[in-house]
């Protein structure tokens, strides 16, 4: 799985966060290619977290909120590397 797939789960799951806490071994994998490409850990498991809550519009909202913040590690880490420098947010 590359990173591009990784994000599509990620935005998958977020998108149906309101519908399901489910969490499948796409997610699983998807969540390893992102911590293997330097997405830090914390970051991911408030991801995963968030799938958790009783609430299927505060679950939906919080999903949301972390796929935006994986992403903008993601697209900061990609700028990073183009210039090559380190990155503005998160951990390297």
């Amino acid at each position: 799985m590359d990173v591009m797939q990784a994000l599509a789960v990620v935005d998958a799951v977020a998108d149906r966060a309101n519908l399901s806490t489910e969490r499948g071994r796409d997610l699983v994998d998807a969540m390893a290619c992102l911590r293997d490409w330097g997405i830090d850990r914390a970051e991911l498991v408030d991801f995963w977290k968030c799938l958790e809550g009783e609430n299927p519009v505060g679950r939906w909202q919080s999903a949301n909120a972390q796929r935006n913040r994986i992403r903008l590690l993601v697209n900061d880490r990609r700028r990073a590397m183009k210039e090559r420098r380190a990155p503005s947010y998160g951990a390297w």
